[in-house]
């Protein structure tokens, strides 16, 4: 009786964490480094849009600083174009992690993560043609919010 009272537990739990698991969402991180502010952005299938920045130091005087979210609604054909070109390219965990020289001032990670799978560092060299137009689509959001 045991048995069955734990496996229907975790049955229940699994379906339950797929039904409110959100695989509408990609979401790309930037690290930021020594000298350069370190970004989360989320979009949705609908364009929303929302990020937050993360400053390396608060502002001068203002120990109680919080980095605030921003909202912004992209064209369809953009967000469209966006989630094509990464499940075309999934599965992101296929891509081995490669590590490239960088600087420590300057050096930061980009990675993109969407249904639970998170790609390489995208800044590093890239040779594959689908992960290389994910990067292309991934700067061109990235100037599209004024980031950076």
């Amino acid at each position: 009786m045991s048995q069955y009272l734990v496996l229907s537990s975790f049955i229940a739990f699994v379906l339950i964490s797929i039904i409110y698991c959100d695989t509408s969402v990609i979401r790309v991180v930037n690290s930021g480094s020594t000298n350069t502010d370190g970004f989360d952005i989320k979009i949705t299938r609908d364009g929303i849009t929302k990020w937050i920045v993360y400053p390396r130091s608060r502002p001068f005087g203002n120990n109680n600083y919080q980095p605030t979210e921003k909202g912004f609604k992209l064209s369809q054909e953009f967000t469209n174009t966006l989630f094509n070109q990464i499940e075309g390219t999934m599965p992101l965990n296929q891509y081995p992690d490669t590590r490239c020289i960088k600087s420590a001032s300057f050096g930061s990670t980009l990675r993109v993560s969407y249904n639970d799978q998170t790609s390489p560092d995208l800044t590093c060299p890239i040779d594959d043609e689908k992960l290389a137009t994910l990067y292309t689509l991934v700067r061109d959001l990235i100037k599209k919010l004024y980031i950076n």
